[in-house]
């Protein structure tokens, strides 16, 4: 995965032709990527949001992040679309898991100034912002909906269920492998870049 080595990546393939990377795609980039078209799921949950009549959203995340940067400019595209002027509130999160339920307890109280609407880069973020809100006595979708990025089989069974943008990972998966073995064997593989989807749930 990309995460947020992307400079790292992009040297390596410069010198070493079979590597293929899961992420978000860049115009003009070297390495071979499969993904989603994460700027187009960002708007989704953007549009999401917005029919749900949110007035103050936040960001879940590290737009730093190719794939998540790609997802917050979406997302706030679609916002801006729908008349929501005010920018996101960006709550930064890490990338390991362990440490995200910190980073979001520890910015909470920016969660409680209004926000109605949240979205996360993750399924993973989206969970674990979940169980803090609750431990802080905020509920979702009541006191503000919350979307995810990824659909996950575990989406299913969160309180509430989870709403979120759902990627192609068995298609990807197989693109991925086909990609590699097609430059094992000398021969180019091309970026793929997958349509995401809304899944509705309950969280939003």
């Amino acid at each position: 995965g990309q995460s947020n080595q992307f400079a790292a990546i992009e040297r390596v393939a410069a010198r070493y032709r079979p590597l293929v990377v899961w992420g978000g795609h860049q115009a003009g980039q070297t390495h071979c990527s499969v993904g989603s078209d994460n700027w187009a799921g960002g708007h989704l949950a953007g549009q999401r949001l917005a029919q749900r009549g949110v007035s103050r959203v936040a960001f879940l995340g590290d737009p730093n992040a190719p794939e998540a940067g790609q997802r917050y400019e979406g997302f706030r595209a679609a916002l801006h679309e729908a008349g929501i002027t005010a920018e996101p509130v960006i709550i930064s999160t890490h990338f390991a898991a362990d440490s995200i339920a910190t980073d979001i307890a520890a910015q909470i109280e920016r969660l409680k100034t209004g926000i109605d609407g949240i979205f996360a880069a993750s399924d993973v973020i989206a969970m674990t912002a979940l169980r803090v809100l609750a431990d802080h006595q905020l509920t979702v979708p009541g006191d503000m909906a919350l979307i995810g990025f990824d659909d996950l089989p575990i989406a299913t069974q969160t309180v509430p269920r989870l709403t979120t943008i759902s990627q192609d990972i068995e298609r990807g998966a197989r693109e991925l492998v086909e990609a590699l073995f097609a430059r094992i064997g000398g021969a180019d593989s091309p970026s793929v870049i997958m349509e995401p989807a809304l899944v509705e749930r309950d969280s939003a």
